[in-house]
């Protein structure tokens, strides 16, 4: 999500919404990759206060599905017991909160369509402009079932505007 927030200009909602945002250092590597923007990769190199890097002491098994900086992350998540880890991939995100459930840890992944959301209901974010930009102008894949709800405020964001503040 960091990436696609910065794209989209709409990286300064996650202090609002969580106050310190903590990541390892493999993301910010990720971050400055040539093939990314270059506002991505300037953001990565000058990161804001409020985003703490830090590397987790140990790291998970890098696979397939699971490339450096999400390992890491996810590493970091675990040691820091959070609740919350910011994470696109939903092949990974169901390991991942059976991970911390084996561990009786309450992680739980939120990904970018629901950082949006969530910043639009308590008034962050435009989430038609930033759902536009998000769509339209970055790299950004998501199936037509997982958008849909988000594009249709009178049908979907009804419904999750009342558990907005739970997704928190």
């Amino acid at each position: 999500p960091l990436r696609y927030l910065v794209e989209i200009d709409a990286i300064d909602i996650l202090p609002k919404l969580f106050g310190e945002i903590f990541t390892p250092p493999a993301v910010i590597r990720e971050l400055q990759i040539p093939h990314f923007p270059e506002h991505v990769r300037a953001w990565a190199h000058a990161p804001p206060a409020w985003l703490r890097i830090e590397s987790p002491s140990q790291v998970l098994p890098i696979s397939k599905a699971l490339h450096p900086g999400e390992a890491a992350a996810i590493a970091l998540a675990l040691q820091k017991n959070a609740d919350r880890i910011l994470l696109d991939d939903q092949q990974v995100i169901p390991a991942v909160e059976r991970l911390a459930a084996q561990q009786g840890l309450p992680l739980r992944a939120r990904g970018t369509l629901a950082l949006l959301a969530i910043a639009a209901e308590l008034r962050h974010v435009n989430l038609a402009f930033a759902l536009d930009r998000l769509v339209h102008h970055t790299r950004f894949r998501a199936t037509p079932a997982l958008t849909q709800p988000f594009f249709n405020p009178a049908a979907g964001l009804r419904q999750l505007s009342a558990s907005a503040r739970a997704l928190l």
